[in-house]
């Protein structure tokens, strides 16, 4: 683990166990490597091991086993996360109308107002009952806002 060759490590650890089953620190060693390989069921299940055959070390309670749980824990936390995050993006997204009259003509409205130069301040209000309506507005003069209008700019 030193070398940083964590697939060796386990299989070197784990043939340690094999030779000699009741060696606490051989599973102790298993379970920091496939922690570090990030196996952390198995390494818990080391851990558990261990603590068994010496359930007085401290090392184990305190720091391999702790870290561990708290491992799988985020863990946990993560995945509850992802599948949150699935589930919204699953939604399916609202089903707009982009083929719908009034819009079609806002649009050519807008590019025909846009093809002029714009001296004064245009703006163009639709409504299903009356079609569509160009306002020039001046700085003096300028139109009161009507909510049956859908006003586009």
């Amino acid at each position: 683990m030193t070398l940083n060759e964590v697939f060796q490590a386990v299989q070197a650890a784990e043939m340690a166990v094999r030779l000699n089953p009741q060696w606490w620190e051989a599973l102790q060693t298993l379970g920091r490597a496939q922690l570090s390989l990030g196996e952390i069921t198995m390494a818990l299940r080391s851990f558990q091991r261990a603590l068994h055959m010496c359930p007085a070390e401290s090392s184990l309670w305190e720091e391999d086993l702790a870290w561990a749980l708290e491992l799988q824990k985020r863990q946990q936390q993560l995945g509850a996360m992802v599948s949150t995050e699935r589930q919204e993006a699953s939604r399916p997204l609202p089903d707009y109308d982009f083929e719908s009259e009034e819009l079609v003509e806002a649009c050519a409205a807008i590019a025909e107002r846009d093809r002029r130069p714009a001296v004064t301040r245009t703006s163009i209000f639709i409504t299903t009952s009356q079609g569509t309506e160009c306002v020039t507005d001046t700085a003096s003069q300028l139109r009161q806002a009507d909510h049956s209008f859908i006003q586009a700019r």
